[in-house]
């Protein structure tokens, strides 16, 4: 019988711990969390912490709206993509052969600030349009 090599998905989703791997709650529904063999990489999981309060501050959360907002700058996307990609570097180095890594983070290849991942003023838009 083949060993099946568990799935960690490196997955920001808002309010959530960004790794995911094959545990559920009681309600069989998965459940975000750290695999165990990174209870000893302090820059991994400080690095994960930071892309998570990142991830959620792109969002408007209050009584009267849940929102998407993304980032001010394209050079706060980039930092933020600089900070995903080592981290996905650093996780594979960690558990390479351990846990097969799925990226769902969506930071590769977005450079256009009109992208979904950074606001662009109407104004801007527009006269980006005209030309």
């Amino acid at each position: 019988m083949r060993k099946v090599t568990p799935t960690v998905k490196f997955a920001p989703e808002y309010g959530a711990y960004p790794l995911w791997i094959n545990t559920t709650n009681e309600e069989g529904i998965p459940e975000p969390e750290a695999p165990v063999e990174l209870d000893d990489c302090p820059d991994i999981l400080a690095n994960l912490d930071r892309i998570e309060d990142i991830y959620n501050s792109l969002f408007i959360n209050n009584e009267i709206e849940f929102a998407w907002k993304g980032f001010d700058t394209q050079d706060e996307f980039e930092e933020y993509k600089a900070l995903v990609l080592e981290t996905l570097a650093m996780l594979h180095e960690r558990l390479d052969g351990l846990y097969k890594i799925e990226d769902h983070t969506n930071v590769v290849g977005y450079k256009d600030p009109r992208t979904p991942w950074v606001r662009v003023s109407s104004e801007a838009a527009t006269e980006e349009q005209q030309n």
